[in-house]
Order: structure tokens, then sequence, then C-alpha cells
């Protein structure tokens, strides 16, 4: 069984995490700065700001929807396709919140030579999940926002063909973009074991290219919502 990393002595670090025959998980997850003693579990930590930026967000999230849903449902009585993806929404990013809180128990927020490598294979396999709830999240609240546009400017038997046909096409294109990306978020390794434990033989994308691609293309949707209802300006 191998021993808690908060519990080795220099010497146990020095014959054990030496690369680059790293002999054990209980081995910090990168080589500290000179001078500085790794695995501190009283080390710097950003725990409490994250934290505080989930709390807030879920806050900001919650309020809004519960009214939203609350004149939907019991006032104007029309829950329609748009309400049931932002519930959607709410849930993935809740999964999301859940997903990072509750990897704080391995180390999470810290730097990582206070975080043994089993640690970081804990809190990948937890960032995994969370990405994928995360892609999900998003194409569901940006389909539930071109929904609404949509159903605001073309209603009481009156069409505006440049945002119908508009909100169509970035409908169209939002959701063959969310399926492209939730592919690289639910397959970025070869086997899928590999996203947090790099010891599986096999291969990964680099880290850099899905979130390239996806910050290009969300940009796409971003500008089409902002740029249609401009026409009727």
């Amino acid at each position: 069984m191998a021993t808690p990393s908060y519990a080795m002595t220099p010497e146990e670090l020095a014959r054990l995490c030496t690369p680059p025959n790293i002999l054990s998980l209980s081995c910090p997850a990168s080589a500290p700065p000179p001078g500085q003693m790794p695995l501190n579990r009283n080390g710097y930590t950003l725990m409490h700001i994250l934290i505080g930026v989930v709390a807030g967000n879920g806050v900001l999230v919650f309020i809004p929807l519960m009214i939203r849903l609350y004149t939907r449902i019991r006032l104007i009585k029309a829950f329609a396709l748009e309400d049931a993806l932002i519930i959607l929404a709410m849930v993935c990013l809740l999964g999301f919140d859940i997903g990072l809180l509750t990897a704080a128990p391995w180390a999470l927020a810290r730097h990582f030579w206070d975080t043994s490598i089993a640690d970081l294979y804990i809190i990948l396999h937890h960032q995994y999940a969370c990405q994928i709830m995360w892609t999900v999240h998003i194409w569901a609240s940006k389909f539930a926002v071109v929904l609404q546009v949509k159903q605001l400017f073309n209603r009481h038997g009156v069409r505006h063909e440049v945002v119908y046909w508009g909100s169509w096409i970035t409908l169209a294109f939002l959701t063959a973009y969310s399926i492209a990306v939730l592919f690289v978020a639910v397959f970025p390794c070869m086997p899928i074991r590999r996203v947090w434990d790099r010891s599986v033989p096999g291969t990964c994308m680099t880290p850099a290219a899905p979130g390239s691609v996806g910050a290009i293309g969300n940009r796409c949707p971003e500008t089409r919502r902002l740029v249609l209802p401009q026409y009727l300006l």
C-alpha cells in the first residue's frame, strides 16, 4: 500500500520520486521550485476563491431561472422547448459544480507540486466528467437563447424572413458544432482511461487543440445571435 503523500519524509521523496524513475503514486505531480518542499498540505490553495465563484454563479443563475419558470408555468402558461433546454442547462451546470467541489479532498486548486500523482488521477477523472457536462450545458443554453430570439421576432402571424432563417441556420450550426465538441470531450484519448491515467498505453489529442476549436466555434453563434435582432432595428 502506498504511503500517504503528506506522510512521506524527504528521504523517501528523494528515493521514490526522482525523475525519470518515479516509483510511487504518492510522489508530487511536478517538481517544486528550488528550495520549496513539495506535498505541503498547508500550502497555498485557491479553493476559497473557487467556492466563492461557484456559489455566486449558482445564485446568479438559479434566481432568474426560478423567476422565468414561475412566469412561464404559472402566469402565462406557455412552457416551451426553450424552457426545457434551460432546465437541462441548469442541471448540467449543477453537475459541473458538484464535480469540481467533490474533487476538493484530492488537493484541487493547489500547486501541482503540492498534489500527488494519485490525487491528480482522481482530479482528472472529475475533470473528464465536468467537461462533458459543460459541453451539454453550453449547447442547451445557447440553443434556448436562439430559440427565444426566433420566437420573439416571429409571432402573431408575422414572420421576419431574415431573422427566421438566420435563427434556423444558427441552430443547425450550433447543434452540429456541439456534437463535434461533445465527441472531442468524450474521446480526448484512446483508450478513454488514458485521460486520467497516463500510464495506460495510447494516444491523446494536443491539450490546447479542443480549447482553441471550442473558443473559435463559440464566437459564431454569439455573433449571429447579436446581429440577427439588429436587422429589425
